[in-house]
């Protein structure tokens, strides 16, 4: 999926094989579910990484956190079901305000792999939805396409998903903007 990668300043584009017109029935919610999914299933692989297993004594919850006129929060936790003890995993957050959603999860590193269409680094848990590589690519697509701006944060790197223009190809696809997080 990644085909030639050039460097602008301080930034270095990832073309992915993916034109715009891919996936052209896909709008805005289709992209915010894969972008969430993908989230839920990182939730669910920090557990496995952390070497705990969900058949013990522990389990994951998914509750409302905060909701007031400006934002939602949502919170992923390990609950130990001896002590009731949290630890949060990750958050979702939709500020109204803007319209804009943040997905964070702490615990989940990614790699530029991932931007391969077919690549997943997801486990076999039964609670993971996603398998075959191709959601968060498809959902970044739907967004972009749609006029939202997407970008993810890895402990890094900044990547900004992007239309543009491939002399290459000759067509727009789907591009990764990578910058370094100072």
């Amino acid at each position: 999926m990644t085909t030639a990668t050039s460097h602008h300043g301080n930034s270095r584009q990832i073309a992915l094989t993916l034109t715009a017109r891919y996936a052209s029935s896909w709008g805005s919610w289709e992209g915010v579910r894969e972008l969430v999914q993908n989230w839920h299933d990182g939730i669910y692989d920090s557990v496995s990484q952390r070497g705990l297993s969900l058949i013990s004594k522990y389990e994951v919850m998914f509750c409302e956190e905060k909701t007031d006129m400006f934002c939602q929060v949502f919170k992923a936790c390990l609950v130990d079901s001896d002590t009731l003890k949290e630890v949060i995993l990750g958050r979702l957050i939709y500020k109204k305000l803007g319209s804009k959603l943040y997905l964070i999860n702490g615990c989940t590193e990614l790699h530029k792999k991932i931007l391969l269409l077919g690549y997943s680094g997801k486990s076999s848990n039964k609670e993971v939805i996603g398998q075959f590589g191709e959601g968060l690519k498809v959902g970044a697509l739907a967004l972009v396409r749609n006029g939202h701006l997407v970008t993810m944060e890895t402990s890094k790197d900044r990547w900004m998903f992007d239309l543009i223009h491939n002399e290459e190809f000759g067509e727009k696809v789907l591009t990764v903007v990578v910058t370094g997080i100072v």
